[in-house]
């Protein structure tokens, strides 16, 4: 199992690996397909207790701050339904960029302190 997540430690290698090659990840870029692969990918790493500080906090802290964000109506809703439901035209380049910005602020907050 090790194997597996030798190029892709944590959910920010992940998203930065699909962000690169998204169809290799993700042939129809479909959202949907997108929400089940990284809940998979973060729960083969729970299962086999590798989670690392960056999945844990992906996992706590990424619905809300993207529901503040978008100004959408609750914070409980997962990040999947929150794009489906919103206006945005390309809701799969539109999630990755919110992916992106999210780590990129928790990167400048551990450097930080």
């Amino acid at each position: 199992m090790k194997y597996l997540f030798k190029n892709m430690k944590n959910i920010s290698e992940l998203i930065r690996a699909i962000n690169r090659r998204p169809k290799m990840f993700i042939p129809d870029l479909k959202i949907d397909q997108l929400y089940f692969y990284i809940s998979g990918f973060l729960l083969a790493k729970k299962t086999n207790e590798l989670l690392e500080n960056i999945d844990i906090s992906f996992c706590e802290e990424f619905n809300s701050w993207l529901a503040h964000k978008i100004n959408y109506k609750n914070d409980y809703s997962n990040w999947w339904y929150m794009i489906e439901d919103s206006s945005y035209e390309d809701k799969f380049s539109t999630i990755m960029g919110f992916f992106i910005e999210w780590i990129l602020e928790k990167e400048n907050l551990t450097s930080v302190r």
